[in-house]
């Protein structure tokens, strides 16, 4: 059995930001999930609709340049490795934990055993921190997970292959880190500020504060859809449940704004902190209404409506952050 060197898990909230917080340590520096997720610009807002997904409704949460951003903010490079070959996939795996380096990969945590789960979600970030050639198995840190998993290699390699949203294939995407990370300053913390702005200010229907918009017009519609149970069912889970560590992931991204206090003031000054814990307790609140709707054929209309009134508060609460961070920290 193989294990890499120094490496060591600690449960976490989101797959993403647990495991680039599990590769940052192993290269030597300690940083709290949150500030990785921050660091990350990990914030954003997406909304699809269409009679070929399943829910027809559904909203997503965070940025997928995440663990990207991240690295670039801390001064190291992630270098991506691709191949549509599954056994080149693996080797890709088994020559970086030859060299003692652990590896991210994307997967479908549906086909990982010990998640025991019925629903694909192509888009899971996990980090094969060893493995055992004569079990044939691989030896992998998961977010909330305690120690190691492990994985059939089997497994592994029907969970990377997967088509199923909403990554889609990702032609079997490993990822390591490479150099010393570099502690965060203001000048990062301010730079992966200003890029979240970004991501929240792009017009479209489908991401960011545009969406967001959409989504607060359209939502009421929802109870019209012959799926309407699980669409409410679904924003529920991603909004609160699967890996967002609550609030649709603002809870983390508020615990990063009060660690980054000592590094900007005028986040302080700003109280930024204070109205991304107002959107976030609002997301949950949603996301309780959700749950409420979802378990009834004929919805409450009072619960209806509560959730029309929070998709709008919602908008409203984000649209003044940003407004805030744009016009104190630009």
């Amino acid at each position: 059995m193989k294990v890499v060197s120094g490496f060591e898990h600690s449960p976490g909230a989101h797959c993403g930001s647990t495991a680039m917080r599990d590769l940052v340590r192993w290269a030597g520096l300690e940083l709290s999930e949150p500030m990785i997720f921050g660091l990350g610009s990990g914030l954003a807002f997406v909304y699809l609709r269409g009679e070929g997904l399943s829910p027809t409704r559904t909203v997503m949460g965070r940025g997928w340049n995440l663990e990207q951003c991240a690295a670039d903010r801390l001064g190291v490079e992630l270098v991506e490795r691709n191949t549509d070959s599954p056994e080149e996939a693996w080797e890709h795996v088994r020559e970086a934990l030859e060299a003692d380096k652990p590896v991210m990969l994307q997967c479908d945590l549906k086909e990982l055993p010990y998640w025991g789960s019925r629903t694909p979600f192509n888009g899971h970030r996990i980090v094969v921190a060893g493995w055992d050639e004569a079990r044939k198995i691989a030896l992998v840190a998961d977010t909330h997970f305690e120690g190691l998993q492990e994985v059939p290699l089997e497994a592994l390699a029907l969970s990377r292959r997967s088509h199923h949203g909403p990554m889609g294939y990702a032609r079997h995407a490993s990822w390591t880190l490479e150099g010393s990370p570099v502690a965060p300053g203001p000048e990062a913390v301010l730079k992966a500020l200003k890029i979240n702005a970004e991501t929240m200010a792009v017009e479209s229907d489908v991401a960011g504060l545009g969406a967001m918009r959409n989504f607060a017009d359209d939502v009421g519609s929802w109870i019209e859809q012959p799926d309407a149970a699980w669409c409410y069912r679904y924003a529920y889970q991603v909004i609160e449940k699967r890996g967002t560590g609550g609030g649709n992931f603002r809870r983390l991204y508020r615990d990063y704004l009060m660690e980054a206090l000592e590094f900007v003031p005028a986040i302080k000054e700003a109280q930024l902190h204070v109205g991304m814990s107002r959107a976030a307790s609002a997301w949950t609140t949603l996301a309780d209404r959700f749950q409420l709707a979802s378990e009834s054929q004929s919805p409450d209309p009072q619960v209806l409506a509560h959730i029309e009134s929070l998709a709008e508060a919602v908008y409203q609460f984000e649209s003044m952050f940003w407004d805030q961070v744009e016009e104190r920290l630009s």
